[in-house]
């Protein structure tokens, strides 16, 4: 599976569930840039950043450094989701895929 395919796979969960039914929720595509998150999701006024890392591909150190830099303050607002086939992380938590959704969603409300 490629990285924008389940990317697509994941916004679409998102969009649909009815707790983010009022956020935004953006896919990041600046070509020019490097080392932004995949996605963002701004959920009453406060933003999660998301990494989506198809295994066994791994963070870049540029990655590494800005998801790093946006965990630098009091909350932490940036994660990276692994997935492998059928399995998928978040800090080396095994979920299903809609494991997965629910526990985005609960980190964008308690962000």
């Amino acid at each position: 599976m490629r990285e924008s395919e389940f990317t697509t796979k994941l916004l679409s969960a998102l969009r649909r569930h009815p707790v983010l039914a009022s956020s935004v929720i953006w896919k990041l595509n600046d070509r020019t840039t490097a080392g932004i998150p995949d996605f963002l999701v701004v959920f009453n006024g406060r933003t999660t950043f998301w990494e989506v890392k198809v295994l066994p591909r791994q963070l870049t150190k540029l990655q590494a450094y800005f998801i790093n830099r946006l965990n630098a303050g009091a909350w932490r607002i940036a994660f990276v989701v692994r997935v492998q086939e059928s399995y998928h992380w978040i800090e080396d938590r095994p979920l299903e895929f809609a494991e997965l959704v629910e526990e985005i969603v609960v980190r964008c409300v308690n962000a």
